[in-house]
Order: C-alpha cells, then sequence, then structure tokens
C-alpha cells in the first residue's frame, strides 16, 4: 500500500512539472516585444469563417496566419519564422515545438473544390526530412483527397492535416487563443521585418 502511495505522489508530482515546462515553453524567451503601450489589449481582426478568411487575406498572410491557427491549438508551438517566397523548397513557415525542435508548416489558400492532391504530401514529406523538421504541418482552406490522407497518415506522425473544416471549427469555437496567437505571431514577424 505504501508503495502504491509512493508511486501515486511521483505521477502527481511529474504531470505538475510536465505541465509547469509546456507553460514555460510557451514563448521563445529570446523573441519577447514588448507591444508598443495602449494596444495591449487590441486584438487583430481574424475571420470568422473561411469566406471570410478568403476575402481578408492573400496567399502570404494565409501563411502567416495558419501558424496562428496550429499555435491556438494548444500543443505548445511557437512561432519561429515565415519562409514562404519564390524557392521556399515546400516550407512556408517554421514553429518550434515544445521541446524547441523545429516544425514545418505548408500553407494552401485553395477554394474548397482545389483539393489536395497525394504528390502534395509526398512533396510535403520530402520538404520537412530536407529541413530536418521533426514534423510539419500542412494546413488547407479546402480538403484532402482521401489518397492525400491515407498518405499523410502512412507519414506516421511526420505530417499532420489541417482542413477547411478543422480550421472553421478553430475560427468559431477557438476565436479569441487564435487572435492572441495571431498576435504574438504577427508581432515577431514584424520584428523579424524591421
Amino acid at each position: 500500500m505504501l508503495t502504491f502511495i509512493f508511486l501515486a505522489t511521483c505521477v502527481s508530482v511529474l504531470g505538475f512539472l510536465s505541465c509547469l515546462l509546456a507553460v514555460v515553453n510557451t514563448r521563445s524567451p529570446h523573441r519577447v516585444k514588448k507591444l508598443p503601450s495602449g494596444s495591449d489589449n487590441t486584438l487583430p481582426r481574424i475571420p470568422r469563417n473561411l469566406a471570410q478568411l478568403h476575402s481578408m487575406m492573400d496567399y502570404t498572410q494565409f501563411e502567416i496566419f495558419s501558424t496562428a491557427l496550429i499555435i491556438a491549438r494548444g500543443e505548445g508551438h511557437r512561432f519561429k519564422e515565415h519562409s514562404g517566397k519564390a524557392n521556399d523548397k515546400g516550407i512556408d513557415a517554421r514553429l518550434y515545438n515544445i521541446h524547441h525542435n523545429i516544425v514545418a508548416v505548408q500553407s494552401k489558400l485553395y477554394a474548397h473544390d482545389n483539393h489536395i492532391e497525394p504528390t502534395q504530401v509526398r512533396d510535403f514529406i520530402g520538404a520537412v526530412t530536407v529541413s530536418e523538421a521533426v514534423y510539419g504541418f500542412f494546413v488547407t482552406t479546402s480538403t484532402f483527397t482521401d489518397a492525400a490522407q491515407r498518405g499523410a497518415y502512412s507519414s506516421r506522425g511526420r505530417v499532420r492535416t489541417i482542413d477547411g473544416q478543422q480550421i472553421e471549427v478553430l475560427l468559431q469555437q477557438w476565436a479569441r487563443e487564435v487572435a492572441l496567437a495571431y498576435k504574438d505571431v504577427l508581432s515577431i514577424f514584424e520584428e523579424d521585418e524591421a
């Protein structure tokens, strides 16, 4: 009985330390930027649904916004950099995960009927591998074909997908978290651009 109590206490302490580490690692200590006074409570305007997203953003803005969608999911990711430009080698942005490893992001601002094909997923798997990222997120405003989903699944966690339907849920049910994440991403992005 005493052994059981000891083990239960150890598990509780480890769980607490894990949560504490997750909270500490939610923001890179090297990239903290103080916002101008008066803007502390101001959140950026974000779309409420996919239709608004398409009307509010171009491809580059969506590449940056998609990182905020990932961060808002609460898995401990932090923005590193936007890399989407000509010859980006299939990586539009990079994040840090909770262990400070690089995570690749590929973003596609597509119409609903322009589906992600298996070749695009395979290309992204290669880009993730070449970039030495531990895994990557493929984010699209459309959908993945069944074959593309199978390709992502067969990557054994190297490619995680977020489609238009999941974006709708994030925008409608996690709007504040998305806006807070977007504010952080924009502050780091603007600092890097300066």
